[in-house]
């Protein structure tokens, strides 16, 4: 079997020309930057299993998710375990990517006004990492990390890390066609994006503008391997974030870049060592996180309901405003919501969306 790459070759980038060299552009600048966003993570239970049954109710709960969407507005949504699988077409056959298409579909032509960022295509026989990005803001680079310590579950699943760069002084404004935009490994080809923007020698003109959005799923079962990935998650990050330093890890235009972090980590906040582990980690090499469940770990909610557990989260940087919760005096709290979306089958009962619980927050930049 071919080994899993690592990493692509370098993120794909995009060439930007001036918005009003193009009338058909899908972005609208706005005057001021946008400072506040609506974001939700969900692991989505779309798994193809290779071994154990298969989840249930795959395409009812894809279209009850994208109703669910249509009521609400979300600026970022993380996802994952939404998965294509490498089938060798004409031969071995294994799993359908229906389910997948659908999904893409669903969010192109029912919800509109989000540039898809999906993960790379998956080697022959195994998954792709089942991570999406959708983002309402204009999509600069991304690139798909797979972990290189891994276990035979993760490498047949490719487990690892989204990354997309967006540009918040810019959103959508056609809702006729803003949705052509799906973002992969295979986009290198400018001519067939719609939008224009600018990247001066591959650093943004205006930093203040960017936000560097990161998902993942890690290593479920495997602690020592967990821990390997955890620090892998550093190392990206760092390398995703440096052409956005100076000598004196210091942004550009002296503001440190603007970071979240969401996903399925599976370390479980409430009870594990390795959670404090991740956060120390992130703090000690790149800058300080905080979890948008707050600091208490203990009052974590739960987000996997069959072992009642906390592993879900959304990580932040501090150039993200900190707001109080009513119910605590010590401990600081962004807006937040445990998503328990659900989704009805064949008209006769509901069932969850996932098996997970989604994140939601609200964030606004300093």
């Amino acid at each position: 079997m071919q080994q899993q790459q690592s990493s692509r070759e370098g993120a794909d980038q995009l060439e930007i020309g001036n918005d009003n060299n193009s009338s058909n552009n899908n972005f609208k600048n706005k005057k001021e930057i946008e400072t506040s966003f609506n974001i939700l993570t969900y692991n989505m239970w779309l798994i193809n299993m290779l071994i154990g049954q298969e989840p249930l109710y795959k395409l009812d709960r894809i279209n009850g998710f994208l109703n669910h969407l249509k009521n609400n507005s979300f600026d970022f949504i993380f996802l994952q375990e939404v998965h294509r699988f490498g089938n060798l077409n004409g031969i071995i056959n294994l799993f359908n990517n229906f389910n997948y298409n659908q999904f893409i579909n669903g969010i192109k032509n029912e919800i509109k006004n989000y540039e898809i960022i999906e993960s790379d295509k998956p080697f022959l026989m195994c998954q792709d990492s089942g991570l999406l990005i959708l983002s309402k803001y204009p999509v600069l680079k991304r690139e798909n990390y797979v972990f290189k310590s891994t276990t035979w579950r993760s490498y047949v699943t490719a487990k690892g890390i989204l990354y997309a760069l967006v540009d918040c002084g810019s959103f959508y404004y056609n809702e006729n066609n803003c949705c052509d935009n799906v973002m992969n490994d295979g986009d290198k080809d400018n001519n067939k994006r719609n939008d224009k923007r600018r990247i001066v020698n591959n650093k943004m003109d205006n930093n203040n503008n960017l936000i560097h959005l990161f998902t993942l799923h890690m290593e479920a079962f495997d602690n020592d391997v967990r821990s390997k990935q955890i620090n892998e998650l550093v190392q990206f990050i760092k390398k995703c974030i440096q052409p956005y330093l100076n000598n004196n890890n210091k942004q550009i235009d002296n503001n440190f870049p603007s970071i979240i972090i969401a996903g399925d980590f599976n370390i479980d906040s409430i009870k594990s060592k390795q959670y404090l582990e991740l956060i120390n980690l992130l703090n000690e090499n790149i800058c300080e996180f905080k979890d948008v469940f707050g600091t208490n770990c203990k009052q974590h909610p739960i987000t996997f309901g069959g072992e009642a557990t906390c592993l879900d989260h959304i990580l932040v940087n501090n150039n993200f405003e900190l707001t109080k919760r009513n119910n605590m005096k010590d401990d600081y709290f962004y807006e937040e919501m445990i998503v328990n979306w659900k989704c009805t089958v064949d008209d006769k009962f509901e069932f969850p969306i996932s098996d997970h619980f989604g994140v939601k927050t609200k964030l606004k930049l300093k």
